[in-house]
């Protein structure tokens, strides 16, 4: 299990990929709904940095219901699941961000320490090695170096 501080930073980071995300893959929805689930996901973090997990996951939900392709707020969502320790719910979060933004090293990282978690040590090997592969941000790469060594 990864610790908590390190979840609140990598959750941090979370509002650059939405910002990237939302102007990257969303172009033809509705502005006030971008904008709407963008606020969300921006509270969503916030909670999440306070370890408030159930309010985080409810502005989490509230971001996807505006926006059900924001990959940066399944992810996020998936690193509360995460910290609650539901890793079913984290792993399917995951999935779904990798499903729409197949290049973000995070969720790959993030997918490996959930499948750790659940004693899969092989499958958390392979997602981590997509994550060094697709050269993520040197936080993400911290936090791997930070599960190899436990």
């Amino acid at each position: 299990m990864i610790p908590k501080t390190t979840l609140i930073k990598l959750i941090s980071t979370q509002m650059l990929f939405a910002l990237i995300l939302l102007v990257t893959t969303v172009t033809a929805q509705n502005p006030k709904a971008v904008a709407g689930a963008q606020y969300h996901l921006k509270c969503g973090n916030a909670y999440a940095a306070q370890e408030k997990w159930h309010r985080a996951l409810a502005e989490y939900d509230q971001a996807l219901v505006m926006n059900d392709r924001n990959a940066a707020a399944y992810d996020a969502r998936g690193l509360t699941w995460l910290a609650l320790e539901d890793f079913g719910m984290a792993l399917r979060d995951f999935d779904k961000a990798i499903k729409l933004a197949p290049d973000l090293a995070a969720a790959y990282a993030h997918r490996g320490q959930a499948l750790l978690a659940k004693s899969h040590s092989r499958d958390a090997e392979r997602a981590f090695a997509r994550t060094r592969k697709l050269k993520p941000e040197p936080n993400v790469l911290g936090a791997l170096h930070g599960n190899a060594r436990q």
